[in-house]
């Protein structure tokens, strides 16, 4: 748990990740059964221990696997820009739709490394 806990950095928590195993619902169960020797296997099997996978959820304004990369969201809710890089609106409108859309600036994202990417995450 500390462990986990550590791996999320100061921007996330960690929690167990939601799962349902195929062994849980009714209609696997009897088909566990069917092709298994013994029809009590799958519901003693369900309260055999198993390892639990953990998972960082990050606050907002941050993402990765250990919520690390801050991203800032553009005004069109559709586009984030990620390691400090900043929203631009297109100069153009979408000619599907006439709707400016954003872009990221990644000349302005952390540091001396250049980031790459539809959204400056790639460094």
């Amino acid at each position: 748990h500390l462990r986990c806990d550590h791996r999320c950095g100061p921007h996330g928590t960690c929690r167990p990740q939601s799962s349902s195993s195929p062994a849980d619902s009714p209609s696997s169960s009897s088909s566990s059964a069917s092709s298994s020797s013994s029809p009590s296997a799958p519901p003693s099997s369900a309260s055999l221990p198993t390892s639990t996978t953990y998972e960082c959820v990050c606050d907002d304004g941050w993402s990765g696997p250990d919520c690390l990369s801050p991203y800032v969201v553009c005004d069109d809710k559709k586009r984030r820009c990620y390691n400090n890089s900043e929203c631009r609106r297109n100069e153009r409108p979408d000619p599907t739709t006439g709707e400016y859309g954003y872009r990221c600036d990644c000349t302005l994202a952390f540091g001396v490394s250049a980031f790459a990417g539809r959204e400056c995450e790639n460094s």
